[in-house]
Order: structure tokens, then C-alpha cells, then sequence
């Protein structure tokens, strides 16, 4: 919610005025015209400065689209059961193992097959770029209903997208994790990368499709669901934002604690939430 300037901006005040002094005007060119020549001059001159003003302001102010920010929340550990959500969406990256790991060692091939048999040991995906998306899940455990992964689906064998790592991602959550939501995913929720101006735009359409999906279907409040965008492909985020400006809906970012250094600390991260929305301009 904005405030009194927001409700009740100068450039729609001025025009209320301006409308009123031109009735007003009229009126007592009709009325006093003969009778009152002072009344009529006062008037006028009232209202070509309420003009000037006007013009001025209308000059000097662009008419843009401005963003009205909310307060952001970092969940740690302990705040995490507080602000949880029903319905969570979360973007999926192509895996990629940390540096001097054992899955590090395998081939493309090699870690497709590991994810088809569901062997997220040998992936060991705590320690690779897939983390994120799993401490996104865990972050709100304590009350996640629904779960949408959206991956990315290329259109040849040798570009399959994250879409292939998301089943083995869904076992090892509900085996390891002990999360127990309701996980979707499939074709029409994930992005083709055949496209990557597109992208954004695909993004921004899936998540419209999600957010309809929980609101029907699972009777999912705007404001039990959140985007977490920290994954996937970086103009993802950019459809995610895009998705989420009506202000009733929110997203997230899995942030990290760096070193001295600027190296970040294996295994420490946190969830922050964001919420804005965007204020058209009122004439």
C-alpha cells in the first residue's frame, strides 16, 4: 500500500483544480460578468496561475512507472518455519559439480546417466550449483504443500536442459530431505533455450500458467506462494520479476556469506525475500 502522495498525487490534484476553476470561471462570466467585473478578473488570474503550474509541473515531472519497495526479509534458520509458504516455485540450473569433488570426474554422459538412475550420491548435488534450488525447498519445509521445478530443455542431445536433473532432485529431497510436498514439473512448465531472447518471455508465461494452476486448482493464495529465482538461466529472473509486479506476490533469492577474501562459504546459506510493486502513473 502507498501513501497519501501515491493515492492522491499532485499532477491528478492540480487537474481536479484546474477543472473546478475553468466551472467556476464559467459561471461567473455567465453570472457576474455585467455586475461584479473584479469577481471575473479574480478568477481568471487565479486560474492562469493554477495553469502555469500546472504546465510547469507536467514539464518538469516524467510521466514513469515507479516502484514502491517492501520491507525485505532474511530468513536464517530460525525464522524459516515463520515465513515458510504453501507453494513454492523454483528455478532449476544445469548441474555442475564443485571444483575437486568425485562427480567432478564425470563425464556429461556420465552425470545424465547418474540422474536418470536417480543416483544423486554419485552427483553429489549438496556440493555442486544445484544446492541452492534444495536449501529453496528446505527453506520452506515446514509448510510446502506444492512444489514447481522449472528446468530448461534444449532441442538436441547435446543441450538437454536442467529439466534432466529435476527427478533426481525430487528423490533426494524426499528421501534425504524427509520433505514430503507435492512436486510438479513436465514439459509445460520448463523453458526452451533454443530461444535465448525469448527466454525472459517464456519464463514470465510459465510462471502466469503456475500461478493460475495454484490459485484454481490447489486453491493457493497470491501471497502463500513465492518465486525463488536464484537458479536457472540469468534471464529467468528477469520473467520472474516481471511476473511479480502486482505486489500481492513474492519472490526470493538463496544468498551466500563470503570470506574476507570475497569467497563464499561452502554450505551457509540463507533466503531472502523481496516484495514490490510497480505504480502506474495516473494522469
Amino acid at each position: 500500500m502507498g501513501g497519501i502522495a501515491e493515492r492522491f498525487p499532485l499532477r491528478a490534484m492540480l487537474t481536479a483544480v484546474i477543472g473546478f476553476l475553468l466551472g467556476l470561471l464559467t459561471n461567473v462570466a455567465s453570472t457576474y460578468l455585467q455586475n461584479d467585473p473584479f469577481i471575473l478578473s479574480a478568477t481568471i488570474a487565479l486560474f492562469l496561475l493554477v495553469l502555469f503550474i500546472y504546465v510547469v509541473w507536467m514539464l518538469r515531472t516524467p510521466n514513469t512507472v515507479r516502484v514502491h519497495f517492501g520491507h525485505p526479509t532474511t530468513l536464517r534458520k530460525d525464522d524459516q518455519a515463520l515465513y515458510a509458504r504453501e507453494g513454492l516455485v523454483a528455478f532449476v540450473s544445469m548441474y555442475k559439480p564443485e571444483r575437486g569433488t568425485s562427480a567432478e570426474q564425470l563425464s556429461s554422459t556420465e552425470r545424465l546417466e547418474a540422474a536418470k538412475r536417480l543416483d544423486y550420491a554419485a552427483l553429489d548435488l549438496e556440493n555442486s550449483n544445484l544446492e541452492t534450488t534444495i536449501h529453496a525447498i528446505r527453506t520452506h519445509s515446514d509448510k510446502l504443500k506444492h512444489c514447481w521445478l522449472i528446468g530448461t530443455w534444449g532441442d538436441t542431445p547435446d543441450r538437454p536442459g536442467s529439466a534432466a536433473y529435476i527427478p533426481v532432485i525430487k528423490e533426494y529431497v524426499r528421501r534425504e530431505l524427509g520433505i514430503d510436498c507435492i512436486f510438479h514439473d513436465g514439459q509445460k512448465y520448463h523453458v526452451s533455450i533454443d530461444d535465448d531472447e525469448q527466454i525472459y518471455k517464456k519464463t514470465y508465461d510459465v510462471l502466469q500458467l503456475i500461478f493460475k494452476e495454484a490459485e484454481k486448482t490447489y486453491h493457493l493464495a497470491a501471497d502463500h506462494i513465492v518465486v525463488d529465482f536464484t537458479s536457472g538461466i540469468r534471464s529467468m529472473g528477469l520473467g520472474a520479476i516481471l511476473a511479480s509486479l502486482d505486489g500481492e506476490r513474492d519472490i526470493e533469492f538463496v544468498g551466500a556469506n563470503y570470506t574476507a577474501v570475497g569467497q563464499i562459504e561452502p554450505h551457509k546459506l540463507f533466503t531472502m525475500i523481496f516484495n514490490f510493486e510497480a505504480v502506474l502513473p495516473r494522469s
